[in-house]
Parts: structure tokens; sequence; C-alpha cells
């Protein structure tokens, strides 16, 4: 079932806001620093409190809180 010629959708500004909001605080969430090499990577779906394997050094570290100013570990 779709949409006839005069039927609009409108997304309200506050809901298009608030999904880049939370895709930018997402993919900060995401970005991962080791704190042996300090090479930062993404990490899809990476939570705090996960245990994470540098792959340039083979470090083995927790991931901790996300400062604004950068990626950080626990």
């Amino acid at each position: 079932m779709g949409l006839g010629p005069n039927e609009i959708i409108l997304a309200a500004p506050q809901t298009r806001n608030g999904a880049r909001k939370n895709w930018r605080e997402m993919l900060r969430k995401w970005l991962v620093q080791c704190p042996e090499c300090s090479k930062v990577r993404l990490i899809v779906g990476a939570n705090e409190k996960d245990r994470h394997i540098c792959k340039d050094c083979g470090h083995s570290f927790v991931i901790g809180h996300q400062s604004r100013d950068g990626p950080s570990v626990l």
C-alpha cells in the first residue's frame, strides 16, 4: 500500500536532529583507541566494558567511557 499523489509524510524536525545526534553519539562510542599503540579504530557495536584486542599491536584492553575530547579506555 503506497501513498497517493496528494498524500505527504512530514518528519518532525526534532526527529531528524535526534537521529543525527544518535548517529554521532553511536559513532563516537564506536571509536576505540588502543592505550598501547594509540591507534584509533571504528569498532561497530562496541560497548563500554567490552574486551578488545588491538589488531595492530595485539594489546588486550577493556573499552572505557569516551569523552568529547576523543576515544579513551578504562
